[in-house]
This record gives C-alpha cells, sequence and structure tokens, in this order.
C-alpha cells in the first residue's frame, strides 16, 4: 500500500489508521521519502499533525552517497531534526562513525554522536578516532576519552579534531606514541599535538605548550634520549623521526651505558638515525653538559652555533662556531676558550680537543689549587 502526507511518500505492506488519533502504523518493507532522505525499516509510525516519523527495526536512512543505520530513527520532517539509537553507523565514502546515538540538528550540515563513538577512515591507512562524543560540521570534534589510532602510532586527549581528512589536533593533556615491534619506542606529551597525514600516513607533528620526547631502548633501560621544550616540530619517514626541531627553553638529554650528554638552547635542530638522535644544531647560543658513566670526566661547554655528533646515543663530537668556552674536570682540569672549538669523544672519554681563534687556556696540576 502506499501514503502520502505533504510532500512525504510512505510504502509498506500494510497499514493502521485509528479515526480518533492522527496516528497511522505501517509494518513490513517500509519505505519513506521526502525531498531530503530515503528510509526503509520495519515500522513505522507517522503522526501527521506533526510531521513526526519514527521507525524501528534494521532502519537504512540514505541522502545521495551518505548512509544511516539504526535500531530506531525519529525523524521530523518538517524541521529536518533527526535522532537515531541502538547500534548506529553514518558512512559516507571512505569514512565510518559508529555510536549509540546520533542526532542531526535543524542547522543544516551540524550533527552529533555519543556512546562508543568510533570513527573509521580506511583510506588513511585505517586512521581510527574513539572518544565518548562526537560534534559533526565542516570537520569532526571529539570530546571526552579520546584515542587516536594511525598506522604504528596512537594517541590520546581530551579533544581532537579532523579537519579535511588529513590534519588531526589533539588538545589538553595530548600524547603520541609508537606502538610498532621495534627495538626502540618512542612516546610524547604536550598540551597539544598537531598531526599531519601525507599518502595515508603520519608525516608531520607540531607539539606546543609543555613538550616531551622520549626515545627509549626496549633491551637497554641505560639507553635513552629526551627532549624538552616549549614547542617541537617533528618530522617521520614511514614509522621513525627523522627530524625535530625544538624552541623555547629546548633540552635534549642523550644517556648509554651509564655516560650522560645534556644540550640546551633557545632552538634546537636534531636529525635522526634509526630513531637515535645523530646531529644536534644549537641555532645561537648554547650549552654542552657532558659525563662519563664512571665520573672520571665531566665536560661543560658553552658558545654559539654548537653541534653535537652521536652514534647510537653516544657523543662522538662537539664544535661551536663562536664565544667558545670549555671547563673540564677529570684528572686534568682544563678551561678552554677560543673563537673557535672542537671535542671528540670515545666511550664516554674525550680523545681530542681543538680550540681555534683567540686561545686561552689554563691547565691545573694535580697538586696546583685552583
Amino acid at each position: 500500500m502506499k501514503a502520502a502526507f505533504r510532500s512525504n511518500i510512505i510504502q509498506a505492506d500494510s497499514a493502521v489508521a485509528t479515526s480518533s488519533s492522527d496516528q497511522y502504523r505501517f509494518y513490513q518493507n517500509v519505505r519513506f521519502a521526502d525531498e531530503r532522505y530515503t528510509v526503509r525499516a520495519n515500522h513505522l509510525v507517522y503522526y501527521t499533525a506533526s510531521g513526526v516519523a519514527r521507525l524501528f527495526g534494521d532502519v537504512t536512512l540514505s541522502d545521495g552517497d551518505r548512509r544511516l543505520t539504526a535500531d530506531r530513527v525519529s525523524y521530523e520532517s518538517i524541521s529536518g531534526r533527526l535522532s537515531a539509537r541502538g547500534d548506529v553507523s553514518a558512512a559516507r565514502g571512505d569514512l565510518k562513525l559508529t555510536a549509540d546515538r546520533w542526532y542531526k540538528q535543524a542547522t543544516p550540515g551540524v550533527s552529533s554522536a555519543g556512546g562508543s563513538v568510533h570513527y573509521v577512515q580506511v583510506s588513511a591507512d585505517t586512521l581510527e578516532v574513539m572518544a565518548d562524543s562526537t560534534v559533526v560540521d565542516d570537520r569532526y570534534r571529539f570530546l571526552s576519552s579520546v584515542e587516536v589510532r594511525q598506522g604504528a602510532w596512537s594517541g590520546s586527549a581530551d579533544q581532537a579534531i579532523i579537519t579535511d581528512g588529513e590534519r588531526i589536533l589533539m588538545t589538553d593533556q595530548a600524547t603520541l606514541r609508537r606502538d610498532l615491534d621495534s627495538t626502540r619506542t618512542v612516546s610524547s606529551s604536550a598540551q597539544s599535538i598537531l598531526l599531519t597525514l601525507a599518502e595515508t600516513v603520519v608525516s608531520e607533528a607540531v607539539m606546543s605548550d609543555s613538550v616531551l620526547v622520549v626515545f627509549a631502548s626496549r633491551a637497554d633501560t641505560t639507553s635513552r634520549s629526551t627532549i624538552a621544550a616549549d614547542s617541537s616540530y617533528l618530522a617521520f619517514e614511514e614509522t621513525t623521526v627523522s627530524a625535530l626541531e625544538a624552541y623555547g627553553a629546548a633540552e635534549i638529554s642523550v644517556a648509554t651505558g651509564g655516560s650522560s650528554s645534556v644540550v640546551g638552547g633557545s632552538t634546537v635542530q636534531v636529525t635522526f638515525s634509526d630513531d637515535h638522535p645523530e646531529h644536534v644544531l644549537i641555532n645561537g647560543e648554547g650549552t654542552l653538559h657532558h659525563q662519563a658513566g664512571d665520573g672520571s670526566l665531566t665536560v661543560t661547554i658553552t658558545g654559539t652555533g654548537i653541534r653535537v655528533t652521536l652514534t647510537d646515543d653516544a657523543l662522538r663530537s662537539v664544535t661551536a662556531d663562536s664565544n667558545a668556552v670549555c671547563e673540564i674536570e677529570g684528572e686534568h682540569p682544563t678551561r678552554l676558550s677560543g673563537d673557535r672549538l672542537r671535542l671528540e669523544f670515545e666511550d664516554g672519554k674525550m680523545r681530542l680537543s681543538e680550540v681555534e681563534g683567540k686561545v686561552k687556556g689554563r691547565y691545573w696540576f694535580e697538586d696546583e689549587t685552583r
């Protein structure tokens, strides 16, 4: 049978109408259609006065390339408001969002979902977002207990926003971690983390406010690199970090085999090899503090344009372009200063020191008071 109410067309196998009520009931193979949607269900109750349609059982709603399924749907055909409950799934192209509840406001293009929200973008090497709720307009805004997964990376935050399917902004206690089964773990935290996807994988991360990035070895707990800064930029190559820039009170700490090196400055650039810091450059004034594992050597350097080379987290060389001052504590305490400085290390011990320019040096013999 077929019925028409205003611009609403309803088809079903059977229907029941009560003369004393504005309520009509339709059963089996129900099809409801108006200028907005086409809806199919097992059972429909239609209220002629309000134009409200309540659909139950295997409800499927379609709008062009968009499709929504749920156990039950309430649709206000006059205002355009819509609510869905029970195993809700909304899909469009390669995007799919599931939730316990879905609401579409009268305002065009504004929707929200709540209860076990799960967003999946298959084209982005399966980008997944889980949250307590979400608001959808020209972007997806996820609220409360947000978890993000993409390839080898996972993150968490109180809130997250996806724009254009290519950028993910996580805010309020944001974290990012690589879950790849590797010999090195990568974890980071900040107040906000902006991820950029390129060719369906994470390619960049911009972190702001109280940034902390940690590279650690699974097998050797003494091998660890830590980067702290006000803000930072990370570049990724496949599943590894290839470069990092840190800004504002930046400090890089590298430890291995008991030896430790700490580099500090306002702007620091780092390149990596297999998740290990390989080259560190301080733009402007900076410092380096190195201590051998057995405590036999301590080196403190200040200067401009400090460059540090490391191999597997071990310090190999340090150069300073200008205004270099080097304090060496150990068996032969020494203080050096000059226009340029170069030091080389092996197994945590200093093997070579060179000073150029206006050189000033001081060597303290063992029996001399400093």
